[in-house]
């Protein structure tokens, strides 16, 4: 057996994926570069033990090289620990081709910040435990190949699961991603994507999915053929490492229980290849740093889209919507219906004199022909409740509030003013605080509009004020 080694360097140990991978990739060239390496099949002859300890193994010696696959398969009757506290390159991931943890008996501990990368292979999580200690962020690397964890077992500990490649599969417990696991997939470039495929007709996430692109890399995350669906209960958060010029994709139906979190890349794009579905508990959170495209977050859709839920909009980098401009952040090919039931804070902007408003183009009833549907966030002047671009705020306006009063109304859609999607108060506050009759001479308002406007002064502050709901 021709066997390599380096002396270690000294480098500082990091925890963060990120950085991991950076330094993997060369350590895999120098591995490739050297004399012929004879691939072994190590297997764990051991009880409790280290994983550095030579006898422990199969024939002796210690696992490390890609060309190394490794099986944990015993007779022992009691459990036993294995301690991963092999450190390459101080510190790193222990490189192998392959990895099959199928012993009931057995937990398989990685200790010392190490982590376990299977490169171009498979990881079987079969039988037995993986026991993390939450402090490494990268626990089971895929670069190019299989992690299928066995239906009836668990990982004690929190994990994150870190794909790169065009041909991964993902198959999880029952199809399920537990709260604590995190799945991150990550795109290094145009010739290095991220894909994960997991092989379930439907997906439940209760963990964290992260989509995370480095230097434009496609970044997509597929469900059964194309056409299964992903349940998502916990956290879908597309992210972004440099400038990329395309869509993270979900290939399949979408079921949104929880949260798709944007804000961590501004003037991304998250394509659902199929129906999305947002639940009246779920949460799109979308951050807005100017109006050209480059900087709104995006989500579209090829299917039909079920809007409902919070859409939490977080506006960035001192960036104040004109009167007039309006963007776009979802786009749906297949037909849009139903409304968000409440809509982030859109009286930041009082002060400027903006108000800003939530607009559905093209809304479709179910059952209906499909067509191309948005929806847009546009800013008008602060009161112009009927939304007919006026430079007063008259009389109107005022109607259009007290003749919604008390309503439920679609959020953000005038003229619910304030995003909570009940006419009331808050709303009449804009209206009375920008009030300027209509006409050349002074007209005397109504006995009502002018307890209104008596009522206003007191919980209203003027146009140049904020205004404290």
């Amino acid at each position: 057996m021709n066997r390599c080694s380096s002396r270690p360097r000294k480098r500082q140990i990091t925890t963060d994926a990120r950085s991991t991978w950076a330094w993997t990739l060369p350590v895999c060239a120098i591995l490739a570069a050297t004399s012929p390496i004879n691939a072994e099949d190590f297997k764990w002859v051991a009880g409790s033990g280290s994983w550095s300890t030579r006898t422990n193994w199969s024939p002796p010696g210690v696992p490390n090289l890609v060309s190394d696959t490794v099986t944990i398969s015993t007779g022992n009757k009691q459990p036993f620990t294995i301690d991963v506290d092999f450190a390459p390159q101080d510190g790193g991931p222990i490189l192998l081709g392959g990895l099959t943890l199928n012993d009931s008996h057995a937990t398989l501990r990685p200790v010392k910040n190490n982590a376990i990368t299977v490169l171009n292979g498979r990881a079987d999580l079969l039988r037995g435990h993986l026991a993390l200690n939450g402090r490494q962020t990268m626990q089971i690397g895929i670069r190019s190949g299989t992690l299928s964890v066995g239906d009836a077992r668990e990982l004690t500990g929190p994990a994150t699961f870190l794909f790169r490649g065009q041909q991964n599969l993902f198959n999880p417990f029952n199809g399920k991603l537990a709260a604590n696991r995190t799945l991150q997939i990550r795109g290094l470039g145009a010739k290095d994507p991220g894909h994960v495929f997991v092989p379930v007709d439907k997906f439940f996430n209760h963990g964290t999915v992260v989509m995370d692109s480095v230097s434009s890399g496609e970044v997509s995350l597929q469900i059964g053929d194309g056409t299964g669906q992903l349940l998502n209960f916990g956290m879908v958060q597309p992210t972004l490492t440099g400038r990329f010029t395309g869509p993270m994709k979900i290939m399949g139906h979408t079921t949104n229980y929880g949260i798709f979190d944007l804000t961590n890349q501004t003037g991304g794009m998250l394509q659902i290849q199929g129906d999305l579905i947002q639940k009246p508990e779920s949460t799109l959170s979308l951050e807005l740093a100017g109006s050209s495209s480059d900087d709104i977050d995006t989500v579209s859709v090829t299917g039909t889209a079920h809007l409902a839920g919070t859409l939490d909009l977080q506006f960035i980098d001192q960036f104040v919507p004109k009167v007039g401009e309006s963007m776009q952040f979802l786009a749906v090919t297949g037909g849009l219906n139903g409304t968000f039931d409440a809509v982030g804070d859109l009286t930041q902007f009082l002060d400027s004199g903006i108000g800003v408003r939530i607009e559905y183009l093209n809304p479709q009833p179910p059952g209906t022909a499909r067509v191309d549907s948005s929806v847009i966030i546009s800013g008008h002047d602060c009161g112009d409740a009927n939304g007919d671009g006026g430079i007063l705020v008259d009389e109107f306006d005022l109607f259009e509030i007290l003749s919604n009063w008390n309503d439920a109304l679609d959020a953000g859609v005038l003229p619910d003013m304030n995003g909570d999607s009940t006419i009331g108060l808050a709303d009449l506050n804009q209206v009375l605080t920008n009030f300027v009759e209509v006409g050349s001479a002074p007209v005397v308002p109504e006995p009502t509009i002018l307890g209104l406007l008596a009522a206003g002064a007191t919980i209203g502050c003027r146009r140049q004020r904020s205004i404290e709901f």
